[in-house]
């Protein structure tokens, strides 16, 4: 399998895509949606949101966007405040944050995980006129 992304290719069509989600729910639908990741980052993507691809009906999404909703407040009332998200998996609060003009720093332990929210960003920023202010990193733990 190529390493390019699998989706469109058309990036003024996945702006507008972006552009007109609505909520975090609404944006992780949209990656539900369209297979845009390389092919090893899009399977580990798809591995870890097995559960939430199938059973994300509407009242889970609102539910979903409803978890985030005072984090994702304080994002637009403070443009460039920054957000640590421990435990940051594959990036869509990080990414969604940065949309919003937070800058974040998502940390996970799963470096496959890391590198999904990475090549999102990827598609993020190739989609959009302004760069993310997300920044995704691995953490190891020693004893």
């Amino acid at each position: 399998m190529s390493d390019t992304p699998t989706g469109t290719g058309d990036d003024r069509a996945l702006a507008a895509r972006l552009a007109a989600c609505r909520s975090i729910a609404d944006f992780l639908a949209l990656w539900f949606e369209l297979p845009l990741l390389p092919a090893e980052q899009q399977r580990v993507f798809d591995a870890h949101y097995a559960d939430n691809r199938r059973h994300l009906p509407p009242r889970m999404r609102a539910l979903y966007a409803r978890q985030t909703d005072e984090l994702i407040a304080l994002a637009r009332a403070q443009p460039g405040c920054r957000v640590l998200e421990i435990g940051s998996g594959s990036g869509s609060e990080s990414l969604w944050l940065a949309m919003l003009g937070a800058h974040v720093l998502g940390v996970d332990l799963r470096a496959g995980r890391v590198a999904v929210a990475r090549a999102r960003q990827d598609v993020v920023e190739r989609a959009l006129p302004v760069p993310s202010t997300a920044d995704s990193r691995s953490a190891r733990c020693s004893t």
